[in-house]
């Protein structure tokens, strides 16, 4: 598995939800292990992993869990409006997201680079 970020966190929390290691698969098609509170049955959209920054780790997993919930696009609308609502919370977020053809895309919150200035020495 590959490295996709190293943090420095200093007086904040980072927590990731995501469905690239816990799901089943039933007549071909793979489900989620996240219940949608909506229907009552497995999200079906193509966020595969959300990763937010706070000030607190109950806040940080909090809106993970939510975003794997909501999927990528209104995901990322609702954590663009809590950041906006909650700017002392320090919101920052990173997903990573399937295209329907395999492919990974990855959205970030304006501050994410910010807290990802590291080098990785190999």
């Amino acid at each position: 598995r590959e490295m996709q970020t190293v943090m420095n966190v200093s007086d904040a929390a980072i927590c990731t939800s995501g469905n690239y290691r816990k799901f089943y698969e039933m007549d071909g098609i793979k489900r989620s292990h996240t219940i949608s509170p909506f229907s009552g049955y497995p999200v079906q959209h193509g966020l595969l992993s959300a990763t937010v920054h706070a000030t607190s780790a109950s806040t940080a997993d909090a809106l993970a869990t939510a975003c794997m919930v909501w999927g990528p696009k209104d995901g990322k609308q609702f954590i663009l409006d809590y950041r906006n609502a909650n700017p002392f919370d320090r919101v920052e977020a990173y997903f990573i997201s399937d295209d329907g053809e395999g492919n990974w895309v990855n959205w970030v919150t304006p501050g994410w680079q910010a807290l990802t200035a590291i080098e990785i020495q190999e």
